[in-house]
């Protein structure tokens, strides 16, 4: 499977726009600036998912997620937030480590989440 990085490519600049503070020519303008950089930091888990036999297209799912459910002007170009949260989301959908009995009230809460969330739906 490969990474479609044109859908990658505009996932990211939508981030971009969307941590931007006014919509305007300049703001697009500032946008595309970050978008390589946002591009590389995503591209990172490329080969852990294709290791791993999952669809690296995963990365642009988890940022169009980012973008409509947490993108806002104060995380403009913050690439330590945006590094973290995508290795969370990746971790989330591709474990990374083994985990124990002790998480499995974390693990049922999010399975309720997500099933919330289908039900949910913007159309």
């Amino acid at each position: 499977m490969a990474l479609d990085l044109t859908a990658l490519t505009q996932a990211c600049f939508e981030f971009a726009l969307a941590t931007t503070s006014v919509e305007d020519s300049i703001d697009h303008m500032l946008a595309r600036t970050k978008v390589d950089t946002y591009v590389a930091a995503a591209r990172q888990h490329e080969h852990f998912l294709l290791e791993r036999g999952r669809d690296p297209n995963l990365l642009t799912y988890v940022v169009r997620y980012l973008t409509q459910a947490h993108a806002i002007p104060p995380l403009s170009g913050d690439l330590v937030w945006f590094n973290a949260a995508i290795d969370v989301m990746v971790d989330l959908a591709c474990p990374n480590s083994l985990l124990d009995r002790t998480h499995e009230q974390l693990i049922h809460e999010m399975e309720l989440g997500f099933e919330e969330a289908r039900r949910d739906y913007q159309v």
